[in-house]
């Protein structure tokens, strides 16, 4: 996951883990509406059929969690999964068992992973000091995403100044509001697909107490209001369903 933004990926993963098992969660990168559904059953599929491999077990997940609602065809993902999915949830992510880190991979090659990492790092300069700083803002942003902390907190847990922590953001090309502003934009995104929740609720969600802050911050992000983009998702769901009948 480290190095995916040179795979090509339209959406962005990380791991966590968790006391019910290893959890590969999925956020939208664009707004793209038309392939949106698409994007995250490829890359759930995907997500197994590489456990799989690794592992060289038929390995099943124990939870499979997605944000857009329950598609015509949703029974075909019981058939590939082999587990019955949940819809219209806060996040898309599949969950695996948590003795998968104790397995050996059965396709490991040292030599050859090393030689990959070499060139990965070479890929349009990759620093890997931005990736952390910033994957770090990224998870603590994202625990507390209706009242972030201050740059000043985050500064006293890095045990460095508030002013050499937004140097530091600074010389990554970004600023902590954006960082801010990504991961909130990111989650209306995954609101937004749900038609069970009201705008306010998205709003709510994605860290905002007031509506109408959300529409203006939801447009400057995207071009769009968040109701047009609503439509736009839950119309590409329904059309999708349709397609594979």
């Amino acid at each position: 996951m480290r190095y995916q933004r040179y795979a090509g990926a339209m959406l962005d993963y990380r791991m966590e883990v968790q006391n019910s098992g290893i959890r590969i969660v999925l956020e939208p990168r664009f707004y793209e509406p038309d392939v949106a559904v698409f994007y995250v059953e490829e890359a759930m599929a995907s997500a197994l059929g590489i456990a799989r491999h690794l592992t060289g077990l038929q390995v099943t997940p124990k939870q499979l969690s997605l944000s857009y609602m329950r598609p015509a065809h949703w029974a075909r993902y019981e058939t590939v999964f082999e587990c019955t999915p949940f819809f219209s949830t806060s996040h898309n992510f599949i969950e695996f068992d948590q003795i998968l880190l104790t397995k050996p991979l059965a396709t490991r090659d040292d030599a050859v992973a090393a030689e990959v990492i070499e060139m990965l790092k070479d890929i349009r300069g990759f620093d890997q000091e931005r990736s952390e700083l910033v994957e770090g803002l990224q998870r603590e942003v994202r625990k507390q995403l209706n009242s972030p902390p201050t740059l000043n907190q985050l500064a006293d847990s890095l045990n460095i100044s508030e002013r050499t922590l937004r140097r530091r953001i600074e010389e990554k090309g970004l600023s902590y509001q954006a960082i801010i502003d990504q991961e909130r934009r990111a989650r209306a995104l995954v609101l937004l697909g749900r038609n069970d929740l009201s705008l306010a609720e998205v709003a709510a969600q994605s860290g905002f107490s007031d509506l109408r802050n959300f529409r203006r911050a939801f447009k400057r992000w995207t071009g769009n209001a968040p109701s047009e983009v609503r439509k736009g998702l839950l119309n590409t769901a329904t059309l999708l369903a349709f397609s594979v009948n």
